[in-house]
């Protein structure tokens, strides 16, 4: 890594929230270590060791304390990346569950000791898990088979994806020097949380509303103090996608009015829609 530098400054309430983190020696041998006897947790710590087993191997050490943040977080990146194919039969059952799990730990860590770093490859980490997303089949297209058996893996993974893509840019708009990456950010930001506003599925849409509020939190905490943080993007796009959805629903009400061409399917999911950003606005509001 000899282009990781540690000159890019952070907010204070960042560093002090990392001050007070468990130490990462102790969440790489947590990652380890399997908690339970269910499968979730034995293949995370199956995928855990394995990538430790790889950093060990390249920087010739043998204990938790010598993995550092920058070589697992680079580790879990190289190996999810490698995931991503066309052919997603069996992803939902493959290790992109758990290696998400890891980058979402490692990521904070990363994030506030090599901040570098971090921004070096928050373009490949944004890449990676949109291909996830797309790769997961939708549930517009499920059949009642997938629906009672496959479907409940695919959800576990986008839920998943969703959680760790919000880690992900909460731990690239609290840096100084990042605003080049403002469409990357907008990329990953909409395709990983923002297009499942709407999802069918109960779980997923309460996971980006929850990720998109989180993110909101931060961004109110921090808005304002640092003029070169992205702390403003977030709140941004919610009032841009509010305003969308209450002005489709009002102009295509009066078109419908007017030319009696809308069937009760469309009127359906205009209302849904809008019922939808009604319920979280709720919450975001406040944090805008």
């Amino acid at each position: 890594f000899s282009f990781i530098n540690n000159s890019f400054e952070m907010d204070a309430l960042s560093h002090c929230d990392m001050e007070d983190a468990v130490p990462f020696h102790e969440v790489v041998e947590k990652l380890c270590t399997k908690r339970s006897s269910d499968e979730k947790s034995t293949r995370t710590a199956a995928v855990s060791l394995a990538l430790v087993e790889v950093v060990h191997e390249k920087l010739g050490a043998n204990s938790y304390e010598d993995v550092t943040p920058a070589a697992l977080f680079t580790s879990a990146l190289n190996a999810i990346t490698a995931t991503i194919t066309s052919d997603s039969i069996s992803a939902a059952d493959g290790p992109q569950s758990s290696l998400l799990d890891i980058l979402g730990q490692v990521i904070p860590y990363v994030s506030s000791s090599n901040p570098n770093l971090y921004i070096h490859q928050f373009g490949i980490t944004s890449r990676a898990l949109r291909g996830i997303v797309a790769s997961i089949p939708s549930s517009a297209h499920s059949s009642h088979h997938e629906t009672s058996s496959i479907s409940v893996g695919w959800n576990a993974l986008l839920r998943q994806c969703i959680r760790t893509a919000s880690v992900a840019l909460n731990g690239i708009i609290i840096l100084k020097n990042a605003k080049h990456l403002e469409k990357d950010v907008l990329k990953c930001f909409h395709a990983t949380i923002v297009q499942h506003f709407d999802d069918s599925r109960a779980k997923v849409r309460k996971q980006a509303r929850t990720c998109t509020v989180e993110l909101l939190q931060i961004s109110c905490s921090l808005n304002g103090d640092i003029s070169s943080l992205l702390t403003g993007l977030i709140p941004d796009q919610i009032v841009e996608y509010s305003h969308h959805i209450i002005m489709n629903y009002i102009t295509s009400a009066a078109k419908s009015q007017k030319k009696k061409s809308d069937n009760e399917e469309q009127k359906k999911e205009r209302m849904t829609r809008l019922m939808h950003l009604l319920a979280f606005s709720e919450s975001a509001l406040p944090l805008i």
